[in-house]
């Protein structure tokens, strides 16, 4: 349209302030390709949200990657050779010291073929699971305002395909928002239901490993599971989308600030960074300044191997980004393995491990995750 003194004003986004429209209607018909900009261009002006006067929230609302990182990246994670069997994998974790990409784990999965929200609503559709709702896109969630900002929920696994369709402006009727019309979802960490176990088979090289957990995480585009570190070895396996995962070694433990003040933590909220690594207080959290990194981008089909004590935060970065995780060996084995860090250790760690041999010398049973009450086992 030729310009004119009589031309009706452009309309700005109230948003991000930055897209022109000629009128609402334009702007409704483009606002789903440009909605994941627009969040990301209304939030980059503001590294935090503050949810009470009382203690600093460190969550991020939306991550732009076009600005600098504020800490060093050493490197990307090595990408090593599929291993042929457990022989050859035992040699690899024998020698491990960082996290290695192996491409191809998932490749051959019918779950790589197969899973989408369609497919996932016919299988176990009927499967109920909690599920994490956020606004901010940060997962887990330990701000004060709880109620506001994130909420876990039970529903249908039919229930959170069509949810998760909807985000994408791809489902018959849109789903009611939990929390917000831009809200992220997230089925965080699961048991992998009975009846997807087919479609992926444990990888042949751990066959002959102690498996403690096998999870199924499946999330909206945005959703980020905080720094954290495990106790265990986990061998993530990307089924579907594509995720970025940034890693820092057992040396940063300290400059990583844990909630914790004991080491190993056996409660998941008490392995997580007080940081924000994307928006550090370095002012709260000096000693982060200290701390570099590795990046690895993770494809379908590709398995990341995450050594023990690898702090690592994850991101999704598309839509229906689904991962299935082992966690091996299991976590009795790998309380023992924390041993090698007792440069770190606040905890007492050789009474945790006659509280773990007691246990199982009188039941015969491993110690789940959780299963160890850090007052019993403390001196």
């Amino acid at each position: 349209m030729s310009s004119s003194s009589t031309e009706t004003p452009l309309l700005r986004c109230s948003g991000c302030k930055s897209a022109l429209y000629c009128n609402q209607e334009c702007q409704r018909a483009h606002w789903p390709a440009h909605r994941a900009q627009c969040i990301a261009d209304s939030s980059s002006s503001t590294t935090s949200k503050i949810i009470s006067n009382k203690k600093q929230c460190w969550w991020k609302i939306q991550r732009r990657h076009e600005e600098t990182i504020p800490f060093r990246i050493a490197g990307e994670v090595q990408c090593v050779d599929h291993p042929t069997g457990p022989r050859e994998f035992d040699a690899l974790m024998a020698e491990l010291e960082a996290p290695v990409l192996v491409k191809g784990v998932a490749r051959d999965w019918a779950a790589s073929r197969t899973w989408s929200p369609e497919y996932l609503s016919g299988v176990v559709g009927e499967v109920s699971a909690p599920v994490k709702v956020t606004t901010h896109g940060l997962f887990p969630d330990y701000t004060d305002n709880r109620q506001t900002f994130s909420t876990e929920t039970n529903m249908p696994l039919r229930e959170f395909a069509h949810r998760s369709l909807s985000l994408q402006n791809r489902a018959s009727s849109p789903a009611t928002p939990i929390l917000s019309s831009s809200e992220y979802i997230y089925v965080y960490g699961i048991p992998l239901p009975e009846q997807l176990k087919l479609d992926c088979p444990i990888p042949g090289f751990l066959t002959q490993q102690r498996i403690g957990k096998c999870s199924l995480w499946w999330s909206s585009q945005g959703c980020c599971t905080p720094a954290h570190y495990d106790l265990p070895h986990v061998l993530l396996t990307q089924v579907s989308g594509i995720k970025t995962v940034w890693l820092f070694p057992p040396k940063h433990h300290d400059d990583l600030y844990p909630r914790a003040t004991c080491y190993p933590a056996l409660v998941n909220k008490e392995r997580q960074s007080q940081v924000d690594i994307f928006h550090p207080d370095l002012k709260a959290f000096p000693n982060f300044s200290k701390a570099e990194g590795l990046r690895c981008i993770l494809q379908p089909g590709d398995g990341l191997i995450i050594p023990s004590n690898w702090w690592h935060e994850v991101e999704s970065n598309t839509h229906d980004c689904i991962s299935v995780n082992y966690n091996f060996p299991e976590v009795a084995d790998a309380i023992l393995a924390c041993s090698k860090f007792k440069q770190h250790t606040r905890f007492p760690i050789l009474k945790l491990i006659d509280v773990y041999k007691d246990f199982a010398k009188t039941t015969g049973k491993s110690i789940p995750l959780d299963g160890i009450d850090p007052n019993q086992a403390a001196i």
